[in-house]
């Protein structure tokens, strides 16, 4: 669905490229509590990660979730993203063994090459999921993981886009598009995938030290995750 129809905030949109070439300068800065992802992935059951050998960063941004997958124990970590800017940013912290620019759902990748795909705040900005779970079905070997955390839906429905506010002050939101659940599970399972967790985050009180605007949005779910087997 188009996130337009739902548009409360009417910040000026920017296209991915775009939003993230301004976005990068501030990015890690703005996001370093990792409030929407890590609690997701710290009680993600099912996936060890410690046993993962080799793993795909799909939509790596700053490599932040590179990192987060290296104090893991995971050695052996390759990213992608379309961002020049987001990828310089992430090869400054020297935890890939390679970064591919590419859209991430077309860029080649080595058939089966890794135990683990992870796509984490990227889903959002697609028109499409089933090229994503297609390209995860690629490059995971059989018996793998996929893992994708991603902005709720309830959000976008609500009106809110994925937004920042730039080095100068100004708001930026980044072209979003509207997933139900229902739309990854469906599109995840044409491409072979079987679903073995599904979690949703919702704003607790101890945000509001850090954002204490967001009173009301309180037990609201801004963010879910899931992982995959094949």
């Amino acid at each position: 669905m188009r996130f337009e129809h739902f548009d409360r905030r009417n910040y000026t949109t920017l296209p991915v490229t775009a939003g993230y070439r301004r976005w990068s300068e501030v990015y890690d800065r703005q996001l370093r509590s990792g409030l929407l992802e890590f609690p997701l992935l710290r009680r993600m059951q099912g996936v060890a990660f410690g046993r993962v050998r080799t793993a795909l960063d799909l939509a790596c941004g700053t490599g932040r979730i590179g990192a987060w997958l290296k104090t893991k124990g995971v050695k052996t970590i390759d990213g992608v993203d379309l961002s020049p800017h987001m990828i310089a940013q992430a090869k400054r912290k020297k935890v890939y063994r390679a970064i591919r620019r590419g859209d991430l759902t077309t860029v080649p990748l080595p058939r089966g090459g890794y135990d683990l795909s992870i796509c984490v705040l990227a889903a959002c900005h697609m028109k499409d999921l089933a090229p994503l779970y297609r390209q995860m079905a690629r490059a995971t070997r059989p018996g793998g993981i996929a893992v994708l955390v991603d902005y709720h839906p309830h959000f976008l429905l609500n009106g809110i886009p994925t937004h920042f506010p730039d080095a100068a002050g100004k708001t930026f939101a980044i072209e979003n598009h509207v997933h139900l659940l229902a739309d990854h599970f469906r599109a995840a399972r044409r491409a072979g995938w079987t679903l073995t967790w599904l979690d949703e985050l919702v704003v607790a009180r101890s945000w509001l030290r850090s954002y204490p605007g967001w009173r009301k949005f309180l037990g609201h779910p801004v963010s879910f995750s899931m992982a995959w087997t094949r």
